[in-house]
């Protein structure tokens, strides 16, 4: 479902002529938080229109940098909303027993939604984004992460292919299962 971008970052009181980067999620250093808050920094210097907004459970031992526009914990309802407010989705996160096997289900809702993304490298990003291995980053290269956000922000991806539904799914799961 296409939602209109100007339309929800109203409903989020979000600024309508900034470039948001958006990240979704636990705000965590396990999730590499860190790299993305620098490479957002480094992007800032050369564009000041680029904005970083998040919401997610924020842990403790984690400081926002001034300038960044948090949204606190969302609702699933608003998820969507927020997601359609943005010019790049970002999905950050560490190699390993949770980077390795969690399948971030706001990946699957950007590519349904046409919303341009770019990902760190995990086993499970890398499933994800198989038709679109060029979205992808080292885990914890911030410099690789900036330059990935600048090339989506310069020339976002047109479409990405259609995404099958709960149908298509469950013939496929049911194939398996037999």
């Amino acid at each position: 479902v296409s939602m209109d971008k100007q339309a929800c970052r109203k409903q989020l009181g979000l600024p309508e002529s900034s470039k948001l980067i958006g990240y979704h999620g636990s705000i965590s250093r396990t999730r590499d938080i860190d790299v993305l808050f620098q490479a957002v920094e480094k992007l800032k210097k050369e564009d000041s229109q680029v904005q970083l907004v998040v919401t997610g459970r924020l842990e403790s031992n984690v400081v926002l940098p001034a300038g960044v526009l948090y949204l606190g914990y969302i609702d699933a309802d608003s998820v969507p909303a927020f997601i359609h407010s943005l010019d790049v989705l970002v999905v950050t996160n560490k190699p390993g027993r949770f980077g390795n096997y969690s399948y971030p289900v706001k990946l699957y809702e950007a590519l349904a939604s046409h919303i341009p993304v770019v990902a760190s490298k995990t086993a499970s990003t890398e499933w994800v984004l198989q038709d679109y291995p060029q979205l992808l980053v080292t885990p914890g290269d911030e410099k690789a992460l900036a330059k990935k956000i600048i090339e989506v922000l310069s020339e976002p991806p047109s479409k990405y292919k259609p995404l099958p539904d709960w149908r298509e799914l469950t013939l496929q799961l049911n194939d398996c299962l037999q």
